[in-house]
């Protein structure tokens, strides 16, 4: 962001020294042409920093954004689809000791437990159980 900047600012103070320079050698034609050269130079340059910014800052929103949700603790709190017995289910992931399946509560020593962590909104994860697999779509994340 800043080299763009710099570069504007240089080539306009160029463009104004050597106009002023030359004011006494050419025309004003000349001087008014190399002054609307500069503006265009200087907007051009503005206006590729400001698309540069913008993107960047998109991606890093985009990363932020996959970060914040990650199921990635215990505490955290995730609601999913589960494809099989089509129906969303939400549970807190818990230590071991604390876990309660009728309270929403599950260990993230279990095969759901272990599945869910890492996973991101809108991925869908593939959970082993004694039964087989099992297919779950992540809807949403929160940390209490």
């Amino acid at each position: 962001m800043i080299n763009f900047r710099k570069k504007a600012v240089v080539m306009l103070l160029t463009t104004v020294f050597t106009a002023g320079m030359l004011s006494g050698c050419g025309t004003s034609g000349d001087t008014e042409k190399s002054k609307n050269d500069s503006r265009k130079a200087v907007e051009q340059t503005t206006q590729a920093e400001v698309d540069t910014d913008r993107k960047s800052q998109n991606e890093e929103d985009e990363s932020e954004s996959r970060d914040i949700f990650a199921m990635d603790s215990i505490g955290s709190t995730v609601k999913f689809y589960d494809e099989e017995f089509d129906e969303e289910l939400e549970y807190r992931i818990v230590g071991s000791t604390e876990s309660d399946i009728l309270k929403g509560l599950i260990s993230n020593e279990s095969p759901l437990g272990k599945g869910l962590i890492g996973a991101k909104i809108g991925e869908t994860v593939q959970v082993e159980s004694p039964d087989g697999f099992s297919r779950y779509k992540i809807l949403g994340i929160s940390r209490e």
